[in-house]
């Protein structure tokens, strides 16, 4: 019975390990909340995932965002983090305005084929994003 036990602790253990190193590496935003990036926007924005650091690095569209993340099985959680404070066109700007205050609402992901989904608090779809 104890070998039993064991062996399903170690596979609980691994299954949650499993879901967080998918989503290691680089993935482009194609969505935030429902509304599609502008293809007019500075800089593709995108996120990165380093696990083993449990860092994550964003280009929000005009600025570099780093910060820690705090991740369990499929929640995960982000720190405020430093960014750069570069200026650009109004488009760029409220997009970047939108990703911070939605990335900060953030609390677990998902799959859907390719694609990475963060949800929010509410279990609602805070960012789409494609591997890069």
């Amino acid at each position: 019975m104890k070998k039993i036990t064991a062996i399903l602790a170690l596979a609980a253990l691994l299954t949650g390990c499993a879901h967080e190193k998918e989503i290691q590496g680089k993935w482009e935003v194609i969505e935030i909340g429902n509304k599609k990036t502008p293809e007019s926007i500075l800089k593709t924005p995108t996120i990165q995932f380093d696990i083993e650091k449990m860092e994550y690095h964003a280009v929000t569209g005009v600025n570099l965002l780093n910060g820690k993340i705090i991740t369990d099985s499929n929640n995960i959680k982000f720190s405020d983090g430093a960014m750069t404070q570069m200026s650009a066109d109004s488009i760029s700007m409220d997009f970047e305005r939108h990703f911070i205050s939605s990335l900060s609402s953030v609390s677990s992901f998902r799959f859907s084929s390719d694609t990475l989904i963060l949800l929010d608090n509410s279990h609602l779809e805070a960012f789409k994003l494609i591997p890069r």
